[in-house]
């Protein structure tokens, strides 16, 4: 095994070479994931505006929640990541996301469930900006 910096980096190879394996199979399912996440809304419109009788003003603004987040978190995840180092911030990331994901289910079960609804998806582009 062989360590060293590169860019500010830390990076562990395996003599093998099967560890950058690993690390673009951990990456790329978390982009997959995030992914979903994103157009999830989308895929469910219908029974969101349904179960909630949400307006198309309202439907518009929870779906695009996601992005607002996502947009916000673009610079502070770049700087995490360069003062903490890739890895670090992925993982904070994926964990912002997954309890964000758990807030918009619950959210049906709040005395004002679009609120939270909005709120997590906005938590949850704030975590996959510093996921992805």
């Amino acid at each position: 095994t062989t360590e060293g910096t590169a860019g500010g980096c830390s990076a562990v190879q395996s003599s093998s070479g099967k560890g950058w394996r690993l690390q673009i199979f951990i990456v790329g399912t978390a982009m997959l994931l995030c992914n979903l996440d994103r157009v999830a809304m989308g895929i469910l419109a219908v029974p969101l505006i349904q179960e909630f009788s949400l307006s198309m003003t309202e439907l518009g603004v929870l779906q695009s929640s996601y992005l607002w987040g996502y947009l916000v978190g673009q610079i502070p995840a770049g700087l995490a990541s360069d003062k903490y180092g890739g890895v670090e911030v992925m993982l904070v990331g994926l964990l912002v996301w997954s309890l964000a994901t758990c807030g918009t289910a619950l959210a049906k079960y709040a005395a004002a469930p679009l609120t939270i609804a909005i709120a997590s998806r906005v938590l949850m582009g704030f975590g996959s900006s510093l996921a992805l």
